[in-house]
């Protein structure tokens, strides 16, 4: 993840979800007991994220991909929190999600119904 993150910051991009992805990896790093403690090794975006990170990261190209795990990890972090206020780059990026456009709660794609739905649903349980 050091290497990533060493990676994301040296191609700097104005897009706002690699600024965040950018943000939001070094928070990862700094905090990670605290996001091993609610994300499984058998949690599909887990597996994705340590499958990108074995591989060739072209940043331009899987920065989308990183960032729903990302979000992900974050919202996970979110409901296992049970109250305990989140770091301002975990609501920013939890945000971004919600409100970019790209995501919606209706999409039929993986990481829209784990945020919304999985993720909320297994927290209530």
């Amino acid at each position: 993840m050091e290497r990533l993150y060493t990676a994301s910051i040296s191609q700097a991009s104005s897009r706002p979800a690699q600024k965040l992805f950018s943000q939001g990896l070094k928070h990862l790093l700094e905090n990670s007991p605290a996001f091993d403690a609610c994300v499984g090794e058998d949690n599909p975006f887990y597996q994705e994220f340590v499958l990108q990170l074995q591989t060739n990261i072209c940043l331009e190209e899987d920065c989308l991909s990183l960032f729903e795990c990302l979000a992900i990890f974050f919202r996970l972090r979110q409901m296992a929190a049970n109250g305990v206020p989140l770091d301002g780059i975990e609501r920013k990026v939890l945000h971004f999600f919600e409100t970019c456009g790209e995501w919606q709660p209706q999409d039929p794609t993986i990481v829209s119904f784990w945020y919304w739905w999985r993720i909320p649903l297994q927290a209530t349980h």
